[in-house]
């Protein structure tokens, strides 16, 4: 199924797959038709739905972001920091609507924590910069007005521990760039 999508698709570097549960239902929701990747469709990518051609990273230069991961700086968004990093250096790629994997459902990207919220905040601030700061506002706002909404002490924490988390990826970031 990989090689027929590469095949059908010779311009694409990265095309990404549908994951179902050992017990053979879809592992999430998923489109429905084959379609090209944007900024909106790569935040339902999972990393066991990825598949590169290897001169993507060869030929293109194409990087994990080190600070995203399991044990790294910023504890999960690996797939989506890297999915950010094929959109910039404009790297075709696709959603292909066949299965090519089994994973349980319980992953570390469907745990809820404070430590998700910080990453979380961190994965924003990669994906769209200071724009993060404005949407973390919306999320907040739609939040504290939807009928069912209690403030919490949790609430209150993980929304710092996101805004914490943009700043410390901003900081981060300039970190690297050149001069």
């Amino acid at each position: 199924k990989i090689e027929s999508a590469f095949l059908e698709r010779p311009d694409a570097l990265v095309c990404t797959f549908q994951a179902i549960t050992p017990d053979r239902l879809p592992y999430k929701k998923y489109a429905r038709k084959a379609a090209r990747h944007s900024l909106n469709s790569i935040r339902r990518v999972s990393s066991i739905e990825i598949a590169v051609r290897r001169k993507a990273f060869t030929e293109r230069h194409l990087a994990w972001d080190l600070n995203f991961g399991l044990n790294a700086r910023f504890g999960g968004g690996l797939e989506l920091a890297f999915m950010k990093n094929v959109l910039d250096l404009k790297l075709p790629a696709y959603y292909v609507p066949e299965r090519i994997a089994i994973h349980p459902k319980d992953s570390t990207g469907h745990r809820h924590s404070s430590d998700s919220a910080y990453f979380r905040g961190a994965i924003y601030s990669r994906l769209y910069g200071r724009k993060a700061y404005i949407l973390l506002a919306i999320f907040t706002l739609r939040n504290v007005f939807s009928s069912s909404f209690t403030v919490s002490a949790t609430f209150v924490d993980e929304t710092g521990m996101t805004v914490s988390a943009i700043c410390r990826y901003t900081a981060c970031a300039m970190e690297v760039q050149p001069g």
